[in-house]
């Protein structure tokens, strides 16, 4: 038999073993996995799937896209890391860490207050480097979340936390492929700054307020805009007056915080975004607060976590192979290539037409609610 000509053997795609689904959504799925490479090497991954019926050119392709082009911008140990884009039987999929553990949002009211404190800290650290992050031409990312809350950050077996979805994420020296329609609102109503309903503002300014909207939900139990609706709180974020008297009389009803907390939290929830901590501020005087009580490490190796909810998905058991997809805008053919890297471009506008009709749906949509 002739012997092959190495030089012309076409590269050994990975291949994901699937165990099981970890949750469902509209646009697709997350499994557990394993992701073995080339030379027989293991690692445990998570895959954020879509759908097989979603248009490969559509908006959630382009904001996977978008996600992962951001995510490989950033270096942290508490922003989620991603191994790459691929495709899978014709399914796009983002690879990233697998983190054993729960989100935020089920473990938030069992915490003590530091540890709280500590994992906001984290948190902000977090935003703070993901600010300052440069593009690949050395110019500054000034990548903004806004969408951070509670089912948004990983809690980790091992005292880990890590800032998850950055889909709607907004960096200024990035283009995203998945455009928002200006004066359109996206992310989650209940942790949303004041500024961000009418689109005043997106800034790390923004960021911090839903921090202070977790903060609070940590120390009362309960979220700060408890049983209110997008229409009343879109009407809350028109008015500084009302908007002040609401968060007043709800820090008020704290029992037991100590006054340190207290006033940062007031800080935090200020309605005039310059009234509120720069985000590496606030870093350093969470954590400070939270320095002499349990630490997350701590808290995390004390406590008894619930295994994953194993939800049964049509991909369990099987193992497919890879084609990488590429980072940048374009067709999504098969590819063998594997740069995951950052391309820095210039943003596009939206015409004034289409955002005067998003808007007008948006208010509509409020008002019906």
């Amino acid at each position: 038999m002739d012997r092959v000509d190495e030089a012309r053997r076409p590269p050994a795609g990975r291949r994901f073993r699937i165990q099981y689904c970890l949750g469902s959504g509209g646009f697709g799925d997350v499994y557990r996995a394993t992701m073995i490479g080339s030379g027989g090497v293991e690692t445990d991954v998570a895959l954020k799937m879509l759908h097989n019926a979603l248009k490969k050119d559509g908006r959630s392709v382009r904001r996977l896209r978008d996600e992962g082009r951001m995510l490989g911008a950033l270096n942290h140990p508490s922003i989620l890391h991603i191994h790459d884009l691929v495709v899978l039987s014709g399914r796009v999929a983002l690879v990233t860490e697998y983190v054993p553990g729960e989100d935020l949002s089920r473990c938030l009211n069992q915490m003590p207050e530091s540890v709280a404190l500590e994992v906001l800290a984290r948190v902000a650290d977090a935003l703070s480097t993901a600010w300052a992050a440069r593009s690949p031409d050395g110019e500054p990312l000034s990548l903004i979340h806004r969408d951070i809350k509670p089912s948004n950050i990983r809690m980790g077996r091992h005292g880990q936390v890590k800032v998850l979805d950055f889909g709607i994420a907004k960096a200024h020296n990035v283009e995203r492929e998945s455009h928002t329609a200006a004066n359109s609102v996206v992310g989650s109503f209940l942790y949303m700054a004041p500024e961000r309903f009418d689109n005043r503002g997106d800034t790390p300014a923004s960021d911090v307020f839903s921090m202070g909207c977790i903060l609070y939900e940590a120390l009362a139990g309960q979220r700060l805009y408890a049983k209110m609706s997008a229409k009343s709180l879109y009407l809350l974020a028109m008015s500084d007056e009302n908007h002040a008297n609401h968060t007043a009389e709800s820090l008020d009803s704290l029992q037991g915080v100590a006054p340190e907390v207290m006033a940062l939290l007031r800080q935090m929830l200020s309605y005039e975004e310059e009234e509120r901590p720069p985000v590496e501020t606030l870093a350093h005087r969470l954590d400070d607060l939270a320095e002499g009580g349990t630490s997350v490490r701590k808290w995390a190796k004390r406590r008894d976590w619930p295994e994953d909810d194993e939800i049964d998905g049509e991909l369990a058991g099987r193992v497919m192979s890879e084609h990488s997809v590429p980072i940048r805008s374009g067709t999504l053919e098969s590819q063998t290539t594997e740069d995951t890297g950052v391309v820095t471009m210039v943003a596009v506008s939206v015409g004034s037409a289409i955002a005067a009709l998003v808007a007008v749906a948006f208010v509509a949509w409020m008002w019906m609610g």
